[in-house]
């Protein structure tokens, strides 16, 4: 609160105490993958006195101003059957992505982009390689991995939108696009950072990498780390 603010804390069974003087660079963040889905489905949302919030503008604006100051999106490859059907969960390709960071882009907000590196939702249990990656080597998907980041990026990028970091993978526990051996991970996790690395020289951007893992209470992180 900010001083000669009203209070409007509600007393419940969980209560979550105010955490004060937050530095300016604290990210507030939410992740809106399946917003255009929604808005093409019929969705409405309001803000707080009822009007409808009618587009992903609007809706960026309105997070805005309730403090949010980052947006995760994911992105998958190619979420659509041969027939041009989607498989769901929002479609969210890297143009549906690029339609999101339009929104932010007018909202000033920052985006973190969630590549799955994959045509639909990865896990500890799911992580299978895009359908045209399928039978390449691990070499040759690293190759394939560098360009599909650095194009997709390229066209977020173009929307004047601050891209504050990027995923390579998402809960990426023990396995990364159909690798499970822990030196061709590395590979490939190598090869995407590589490509943000090569994206920020060449477009004077400070695009931040992360490694995606699941269950803090494990291993996991510091096996990474290490």
């Amino acid at each position: 609160l900010e001083s000669g603010d009203d209070d409007t804390a509600v007393e419940a069974d969980i209560n979550v105490e105010k955490v004060s003087n937050l530095s300016d660079d604290f990210i507030m963040g939410m992740d809106i993958s399946s917003v255009m889905s929604e808005f093409a489905s019929g969705v409405t949302y309001q803000d707080f006195e009822g009007n409808e919030i009618k587009d992903i503008t609007a809706f960026c604006q309105f997070l805005k101003e309730c403090g949010v100051t980052h947006i995760r999106v994911r992105v998958w490859n190619d979420p659509y059957d041969s027939d041009r059907n989607g498989y769901g969960g929002g479609n969210n390709d890297i143009d549906t992505a690029v339609k999101i960071a339009k929104g932010c882009q007018a909202a000033d907000l920052k985006m973190l982009v969630d590549f799955h590196c994959s045509d639909f939702w990865t896990d500890p249990s799911k992580q299978q390689a895009p359908k045209v990656w399928q039978n390449y080597t691990v070499d040759e998907k690293a190759t394939a991995l560098k360009t599909f980041l650095s194009d997709s990026l390229t066209e977020i990028n173009k929307t004047g939108v601050e891209i504050a970091m990027v995923q390579i993978g998402n809960e990426t526990n023990n396995a990364f696009i159909g690798a499970t051996n822990v030196a061709d991970m590395c590979k490939l996790f190598s090869a995407g950072t590589e490509a943000v690395r090569t994206f920020n020289k060449g477009n004077n951007t400070n695009i931040k990498t992360v490694i995606h893992v699941t269950n803090p209470e494990s291993s996991y992180m510091t096996t990474w780390a290490e």
